[in-house]
């Protein structure tokens, strides 16, 4: 727990604490070029739905991730509760 204490400055609580580190940028690669990655979206209730606009919308004002009108490669969220905060979290599928 001492470590930790003592590195909470590097541990976001909410969206609005992560920063960008100006000097990297992670340049993601596909396997392949020529295969898409597509993966269907996962169906989310309405108010599941609606949290996760918020909190892309969120990482959108922060410069955190950017819009793009190529779908051929995604990945699709989905909501994780949180039981203290009773909030819900936005979690990436990984392939």
């Amino acid at each position: 727990m001492n470590v930790l204490y003592q590195n909470r400055d590097i541990f976001a609580r909410d969206i609005s604490e992560i920063e960008i580190y100006k000097y990297f940028e992670l340049e993601l690669k596909p396997r392949s070029w020529d295969i898409k990655s597509y993966t269907r979206q996962y169906k989310l209730p309405e108010f599941e739905a609606e949290e996760a606009h918020k909190q892309i919308l969120e990482m959108k004002e922060q410069g955190l991730v950017t819009e793009n009108e190529d779908c051929a490669y995604n990945s699709p969220v989905f909501m994780v509760g949180k039981k203290i905060t009773r909030s819900y979290g936005l979690r990436f599928k990984e392939n």
